[in-house]
């Protein structure tokens, strides 16, 4: 990986037989009926290269998931999280990585390469602060708010998408990250029992500003192309996130024992 692209060119036959037999093992029935063996003809020549562009920053999406997950993961371990929490986090590395691979073979598919143009906008934990609190804030920000909000947007595009191998592979995604949002929020609850009154209101803030960061990503329009392998407009944007503000992410705080306000 460098400054401008990210890389996912195989580096030894071996480890790429051992990582596609990873992927295959844990596809849906509808993935597995070889529906990459064939040259995608959904939609026009113009429209298969907007859909690639796409599903190359889902591959830079997915990859900074898997890599936040993964460090989700390190620090949840060190800081004593119990076995079944630690599982639980260990599901969404996976996950993450199936779904780098899924939007890998969309690009190559759509016909882009392993070589994915730009960088994943990663999500660090934050070192200022201490372990357990680290912890409570990359599930708030990663789980409860990112993965509530990709799961129905990837829903939304899943429900769009005509092509029959885009809507496998949405399908999966979707179903794979409304665990993620599930997880996150259980997470979350168990997570508050751990932490100080001084801890819980630094987790309310900080879970308000994460709430505020993707408000305001979702509420910025983009141009708008249409294209059978899964497209969105910002107005359809715009409304699921509304939506699922209101009755799935304010809600489940508010379960866990914060209160948040509509960003």
């Amino acid at each position: 990986m460098t400054d401008k692209h990210l890389d996912l060119t195989a580096s030894h036959r071996a480890l790429d037989t051992h990582h596609t037999h990873f992927v295959d093992e844990r596809l849906s029935k509808g993935l597995k009926k070889g529906l990459f063996a064939k040259a995608p003809k959904s939609g026009t020549a113009e429209q298969r290269d907007v859909a690639c562009s796409a599903w190359q920053q889902s591959t830079l999406n997915e990859y900074r998931s898997q890599v936040g997950f993964t460090l989700l993961l390190s620090e949840a371990t060190m800081a004593g999280l119990p076995f079944d929490a630690l599982g639980t986090l260990a599901r969404t590395v996976r996950d993450e990585a199936v779904h780098v691979e899924l939007s890998r073979r969309m690009v190559k598919w759509l016909g882009g390469s392993d070589v994915i143009p730009g960088t994943p906008a990663y999500v660090f934990p934050n070192k200022k602060l201490p372990l357990l609190e680290r912890v409570a804030e990359m599930v708030s920000g990663s789980l409860c708010v990112g993965e509530t909000v990709s799961c129905f947007l990837l829903g939304a595009g899943r429900d769009e998408a005509k092509d029959p191998t885009a809507h496998a592979v949405l399908t999966q995604m979707t179903a794979d990250e409304s665990f993620h949002s599930q997880a996150g929020f259980a997470l979350l609850e168990m997570l508050m029992t751990m932490l100080n009154p001084k801890q819980k209101k630094n987790l309310q803030r900080r879970s308000q500003e994460a709430l505020e960061s993707v408000g305001t990503y979702c509420e910025t329009p983009f141009e708008y192309v249409w294209h059978p392998y899964g497209a969105l407009s910002f107005k359809q944007q715009l409304a699921i996130w509304r939506k699922i503000r209101d009755t799935r992410i304010l809600p489940g705080f508010k379960k866990a024992g914060i209160s948040l306000t509509k960003a």
